[in-house]
């Protein structure tokens, strides 16, 4: 949104201020990215916080203590930059802010862009935003639904990061494989993703997803790449492996754009913005996971529009991947839907 923002008018001075480390600070200043990354590796533990959060006591005594924490500092922040325009894009950013906002004048105004494609906590919608923009009906309904009236809401799509913002020009594909040096011939690669840290079963996925594609494919008939972010020991593990089908094991990458284009496929599990890229990429989506409430939405939202299918099962993700590769005709289709689900300029309209 930063740069959608300065694009249009590069003189804008914006600041980007972490909520939780920069303003609440202790106890959440040292702790809240350790246990985010911690509650996203134990799907069990999430639930427990994610339907806490749903629970209308539990949400209220938190939210409370948040505002003990948060609200003079707040304060002072605003004192300090006494900005025209604030914009939330976290569900835990609206309570505070917008009530401290309501007893100051002049008004500014406050805007909340929300990141969740299926399944939204009721945090992100407060009354007393001026807009609400939203990236699917969905969540949309669930706006209305938590009492936001149709003319502080509006439709656009997901911001996603620079590179995304546009579609796919003819010919990109094979510009993509050449410049990662994939095969530029016409046939089928799958990429599987783990997201920035790798997490979730990506390393038994693609074990199974190779040896099915053994059965129908010879071995430079069809090409996989994995990546496994920032997980260093998934990687090495990967790479020691001997592969029935020819493979690529990449780390963390900064190019993602370009290996989505690359490819035909991809494996991920249901993190918004990697589906909203795979969608603006025109790629059929496998999806192999979600965390539990916050992506369970994510899965509907892709298997709703035929644009891919869902397991967590890697035998069943194998062979449904498999069968995607064979059949042209259903990949092409499926792309097409992912297409028609892309919202490239969502950043651009947004900001």
């Amino acid at each position: 949104l930063k740069q959608g923002m300065l694009e249009l008018n590069p003189s804008l001075d914006i600041h980007v201020i972490d909520y939780f480390v920069t303003i609440a600070g202790p106890p959440f200043l040292h702790t809240f990215p350790k246990t985010y990354s911690k509650l996203a590796g134990n799907p069990a533990l999430w639930r427990l916080v994610w339907y806490g959060g749903l629970f209308p006591p539990t949400r209220f005594l938190f939210l409370g203590f948040l505002e003990l924490l948060v609200k003079k500092k707040f304060e002072v922040v605003l004192d300090s930059l006494n900005p025209d325009l604030i914009v939330s894009v976290h569900p835990l950013c609206q309570n505070v802010p917008v009530r401290v906002l309501k007893k100051r004048k002049p008004h500014i105004p406050f805007v909340t862009v929300v990141t969740d494609l299926g399944s939204a906590a009721p945090t992100w919608f407060h009354p007393g935003v001026d807009k609400c923009i939203v990236p699917t009906e969905h969540v949309y309904n669930i706006a209305r639904k938590c009492g936001l009236p149709d003319e502080k809401l509006s439709l656009i799509g997901l911001p996603v990061r620079q590179p995304f913002w546009g579609s796919p020009e003819f010919g990109s594909k094979r510009r993509a494989r050449m410049s990662l040096e994939l095969p530029s011939a016409d046939i089928p690669i799958v990429l599987l993703i783990g997201g920035g840290d790798g997490v979730g079963n990506l390393g038994r996925v693609a074990e199974s997803v190779a040896s099915e594609l053994s059965k129908k494919f010879g071995k430079n008939e069809v090409q996989m790449v994995v990546i496994c972010g920032r997980n260093k020991e998934l990687r090495s593990r990967l790479d020691s492996l001997e592969w029935p089908v020819s493979i690529r094991v990449e780390g963390f990458v900064k190019n993602m754009k370009d290996w989505m284009r690359a490819c035909d496929i991809v494996v991920t599990k249901a993190g918004p913005g990697t589906i909203a890229e795979a969608f603006i990429s025109e790629l059929p989506i496998m999806l192999s996971g979600f965390l539990p409430g916050q992506e369970a939405g994510n899965v509907s939202v892709v298997v709703d529009s035929k644009s891919g299918s869902f397991s967590k099962n890697p035998k069943i993700i194998a062979e449904t991947v498999c069968l995607w590769c064979t059949d042209k005709n259903l990949r092409r289709e499926l792309s097409q839907n992912s297409k028609r689900m892309g919202t490239p300029d969502a950043t651009r309209k947004i900001s």
